[in-house]
């Protein structure tokens, strides 16, 4: 499909209060004097009417400046913009630096746009997908060539046996029945093999002088524990915490909160850093030697990571677009499911059109919280369905 690229577009408030910096406001009462304070903040900028230039790549900038009424407060609203794709790591430095120069000059900045964040929102989140399965892979193939493939009856902690029992999801195999932390939970989470009577019963049978280990053997373990110490070189705290973290930023993406440049720094870092311990753990299990008949792991599962990102930028590019459609011609709402509505209400596309942006929509959704069910080639259908609508109406 060739290159591809997308226009990043991010959008600023930043308001002056006499009150709050009568120095700031002194000094920026106009577009020029503003340009100046980015210009002295920031190294290596330089700004000149609609280009910004910064670590030698140009910007698309513009700027407009208000009054705010019955106020001694002024705003300018700032828009910058990247439509080069290989400068998306350099535009990425450009606004971290202009949001912090604004913030120490003690200046209220308020988003109203932020392209940039959910497009590498869709990266992280494809990113932790891969490695989410990446760690069933680990788990699923040591547990059925070391315990057998019926490990998952007994081997599972309390807390996520009615999740597998009560999922539609066991056809892809077992540890697809389970999310994200419950895969956190299989590793660090004890569970006992042996009924409590069995112990009560061993109990009143000892007598002094037998061997203790006896009892030791019936007290509670994890699988972290009892196998994945021995193959996963890093400490349990180390692998634990990294993986509730990456849960929170999972989530932050998959709900669409306020995902912003530090989440993505902080993802990416946990992400190499985990990663990296899991491939060192499937080559070691890799090198066992095994008979076909015990292998029952399904590798062709994991989705294409540049379609993930693909589809989730271009669909952000089809909900703005609903977004601006639908605040023409009412209030502005919070939700995609909004925006669909007010435009089928005033029949602006034809239903076909409707019925597809509903279709794309709830698929995106799906690609967010219920990717196991999701094949590759859906994948491929859903994204030309959603580029040639987005050349429709769009482009």
């Amino acid at each position: 499909m060739g290159t591809y690229n997308m226009n990043l577009q991010n959008e600023y408030l930043i308001v002056l209060d006499s009150e709050k910096s009568s120095g700031i406001y002194k000094l920026c009462k106009d577009i020029n004097r503003f340009n100046e304070l980015l210009e002295s903040s920031i190294d290596n900028i330089s700004i000149h009417d609609t280009k910004v230039s910064f670590e030698n790549k140009d910007f698309i900038y513009n700027i407009k400046k208000g009054k705010v009424k019955n106020k001694e407060q002024i705003f300018y609203y700032v828009t910058v913009s990247c439509t080069d794709k290989n400068d998306y790591d350099i535009f990425k430095e450009f606004l971290r630096s202009f949001k912090k120069a604004i913030r120490s000059s003690k200046l209220r900045i308020e988003t109203f746009r932020d392209d940039f964040t959910f497009y590498y929102a869709g990266k992280v989140y494809s990113l932790i997908h891969n490695l989410e399965n990446k760690m069933r892979k680990l788990i699923n193939y040591f547990m059925i060539t070391n315990v057998g493939t019926d490990w998952h009856n007994i081997h599972i902690p309390d807390e996520i046996k009615d999740t597998i029992r009560n999922s539609d999801r066991n056809e892809f195999g077992v540890l697809h029945a389970l999310n994200f932390i419950d895969l956190n939970y299989f590793l660090f989470n004890s569970y006992n093999t042996n009924s409590i009577n069995s112990l009560y019963s061993l109990i009143e049978g000892f007598e002094s002088g037998d061997d203790i280990s006896i009892l030791k053997k019936h007290l509670p373990t994890t699988n972290w524990d009892k196998y994945f110490s021995k193959i996963i070189e890093c400490e349990k705290d180390f692998l634990q915490k990294r993986w509730e973290k990456l849960y929170k930023l999972r989530n932050k993406v998959a709900h669409n909160s306020d995902f912003n440049i530090q989440d993505y720094d902080n993802s990416i870092r946990l992400i190499e850093e985990v990663e990296k311990e899991v491939d060192k753990a499937l080559i070691k299990i890799n090198s066992i030697v095994v008979s076909d008949e015990q292998i029952e792991i399904n590798t062709d599962d994991v989705l294409n990571i540049s379609n993930i990102t693909r589809y989730l930028t271009e669909f952000n590019k089809l909900e703005i677009f609903l977004r601006l459609k639908a605040s023409e011609i009412s209030e502005s709402y919070d939700f995609t499911s909004d925006y669909i509505r007010i435009i089928k209400e005033k029949e602006i596309y034809a239903n076909a059109k409707i019925n597809n942006i509903e279709e794309l929509n709830l698929f995106q959704v799906k690609l967010k919280e219920e990717t196991d069910s999701i094949t590759n080639d859906d994948l491929e259908t859903y994204l030309n369905k959603l580029t040639t609508l987005n050349d429709e109406i769009i482009n």
